[in-house]
């Protein structure tokens, strides 16, 4: 079953600020299933998923971020979806941990986790960390979430 989020910005700011409030929510969602689902393997290297990083020109009104047991599925997808994974895995190891943007330019964002200690807090970057993919064949070429998934 596919969840679907609409909500009318009126700015890159406005936008950001919805997407982050749906990345947290998907992060929960993935804690919740990781709970369910103790047998799963959550460090994304270990299991083979890539970063499909959008190509600098990618603006959208209209993302899809997935949950953990789809981007499981499919092994490869973009910040958000990545960053709610691993926020909520880190969540599970006891860090106060939450998605967090990094502001690239004009409408594009860059999703991370912010790691929050006694010592102050810190931003994670879990794409960085993975090996990247192009996606499907046509996906850095267009941009488009109906070809790329999440």
């Amino acid at each position: 079953m596919q969840f679907r989020v609409h909500f009318d910005a009126s700015s890159f700011d406005e936008l950001a600020e919805n997407g982050l409030a749906v990345i947290e929510a998907v992060a929960r969602m993935n804690q919740a299933w990781f709970l369910r689902n103790p047998q799963v393997d959550r460090d994304l290297r270990r299991l083979g998923v890539r970063y499909d990083p959008p190509p600098l020109s990618f603006r959208t009104l209209t993302h899809q971020i997935c949950q953990a047991p789809i981007l499981l599925k499919k092994l490869h997808g973009k910040c958000d979806s990545i960053s709610a994974w691993e926020t909520a895995q880190l969540r599970l190891q006891g860090y106060d941990a939450s998605p967090a943007l990094i502001n690239l330019d004009e409408g594009l964002w860059h999703v991370v986790v912010k790691i929050t200690t006694p010592a102050g807090s810190y931003y994670h970057d879990p794409s960085a960390m993975l090996p990247r993919s192009n996606g499907p064949e046509t996906c850095n070429a267009i941009g488009n979430d109906d070809v790329c998934g999440c």
